[in-house]
């Protein structure tokens, strides 16, 4: 006999098949299971970092104790983690043509290493350097994090990894783009992420609002299914699920 969940992810195929214009929106949650640390939660980078390390106000003060902190980030994770079953199956359905574009939290580029394009990234990305007052920007692999802090070679100044400090906006340029994907989404996708920071957290309410429904993919309940606004909610972990999922659409 048929359990639920495989039962879920029966439903969760045929909205997928049925669907047009489908939106991602993730979280942490589909990273950790490739091995990047997360910042929040159990075993997260704040309990062994102080917070206020990362307010852009601290970095403009003292850039060297603040990249004290960022170098074990990075050198757990750049250029070391790999896409997992999650990242694969979204860039595969946008690879079909089927998914419009991805939004995410994370800052690991890891969706498009596995192949997708349309990323909007509402933290920034940790591949990249910026120099914060000329705004210059570099490839993070290209300097030795072994001398800190890296120096911008045309402006002289500390150069900060390019994702979102504390006391910085979202850039608004992914903001335009997540409200464009969304103006045309029949579906979205919320996975591995419980959409309580905000603007991300608007994202599901927008896309009902629109008339599009919502499978959540997450191990716990999240901010859509407390909302009564999700459609479907498959619990678990993502990779894993997606994984399943995929087996569904392309045996």
């Amino acid at each position: 006999m048929m359990d639920e969940l495989e039962q879920d992810i029966d439903k969760a195929a045929e909205m997928l098949r049925q669907a047009k214009a489908v939106v991602a929106l993730t979280g942490a949650g589909v990273s950790a299971e490739s091995g990047v640390p997360t910042f929040r939660g159990k075993e997260g980078l704040w309990e062994k970092f102080d917070p206020s390390t990362l307010e852009i106000g601290n970095f403009m003060k003292n850039p060297l104790r603040t990249w004290q902190v960022l170098r074990a980030l990075f050198e757990g994770s750049l250029g070391q983690v790999r896409p997992n079953a999650a990242h694969e199956f979204l860039a595969r359905l946008e690879t079909q043509g089927k998914l419009l574009g991805i939004v995410t939290q994370n800052i690991d580029g890891l969706h498009q290493k596995a192949g997708s394009r349309v990323v909007h990234e509402f933290h920034g990305s940790m591949e990249w350097l910026v120099a914060p007052r000329s705004g210059h920007r570099y490839l993070a692999k290209d300097f030795d994090l072994g001398q800190l802090p890296p120096i911008c070679p045309k402006s002289g100044e500390a150069l900060k990894p390019d994702f979102v400090f504390f006391g910085e906006a979202i850039p608004a340029a992914a903001i335009r783009g997540a409200q464009e994907l969304l103006t045309r989404a029949d579906l979205l996708l919320v996975v591995g992420t419980a959409g309580v920071v905000w603007p991300a957290s608007e994202l599901p309410r927008l896309a009902k609002l629109g008339g599009a429904r919502i499978i959540e993919i997450n191990p716990e309940s999240a901010m859509t299914r407390e909302l009564g606004i999700n459609d479907l909610w498959l619990r678990g972990p993502a990779g894993e699920l997606c994984a399943r999922l995929s087996e569904k659409l392309w045996p």
